[in-house]
Order: C-alpha cells, then structure tokens, then sequence
C-alpha cells in the first residue's frame, strides 16, 4: 500500500511540476491563450464564414482592449 501511495505521489507531483512550467512560460511571454479554432486570441475559424453577434462583439471588445 506504501508503495502506491509513494508512485501517486510522485505521479502527482510530475504533473504539477509540467503544469507549474507551463504557467510560468505562459506568464513570461504574455500571449493570449488560444484554442485549436482561434480561440479569444484569433481570428475566426475555417468552420465559421460569419460569425455570430456575440462573435464579433467579442472582438471588437479584444480589439478596443489591445490598442495602444
């Protein structure tokens, strides 16, 4: 029983240490976090010829928000 609960541990461990690096590499370089389909960060997806009003909402609110 020790024995699982060391291999859990250090499972455990292991994978918050790559989601702490993560972060931390996220914090450093400051980039919008984006999905496989654009995301908050891009522009619009190959699925979507128009997008929905609260698309483009969306971002025109990401637009005003990241000009100088």
């Amino acid at each position: 029983m020790s024995q699982l609960l060391a291999t859990l541990l250090v499972t455990f461990s292991v994978f918050m240490l790559a989601v702490g690096g993560m972060a931390v590499g996220w914090l450093v370089q400051g980039k919008v976090i984006k999905g496989s389909c654009g995301g908050l960060g891009g522009d619009s997806c190959g699925i979507c010829k128009k997008p929905c009003d609260e698309r483009v909402k969306k971002l025109s609110e990401l637009e005003k928000a990241s000009a100088p």
